[in-house]
């Protein structure tokens, strides 16, 4: 059974995901104690890229295997009933 995610949400995650990750980096320009530091930038974006790969990677595994799963419980198929 293939299990289907919505790109458009996916896109709009991403996108939020990003702006979020500039957003706090570039608020310490405003901050005193603070310095902006472009590194530090990269780092965020890279965490939300592998963040990202590593969710659909496991949400892609772990559906597949919890869906045949639970298609193959003979539990449901008497609790149904």
């Amino acid at each position: 059974m293939k299990v289907k995610y919505s790109k458009k949400k996916l896109v709009k995650f991403i996108f939020l995901t990003v702006l979020i990750a500039i957003f706090t980096e570039s608020l310490q320009l405003f901050i005193t104690y603070r310095s902006f530091n472009p590194m530090d930038l990269f780092s965020n974006l890279v965490g939300v890229f592998f963040g990202i790969t590593f969710y659909l990677i496991y949400y892609k595994y772990f559906m597949k295997v919890k869906l045949a799963n639970f298609f193959k419980n003979k539990n449901y198929e008497t609790a149904n009933n």
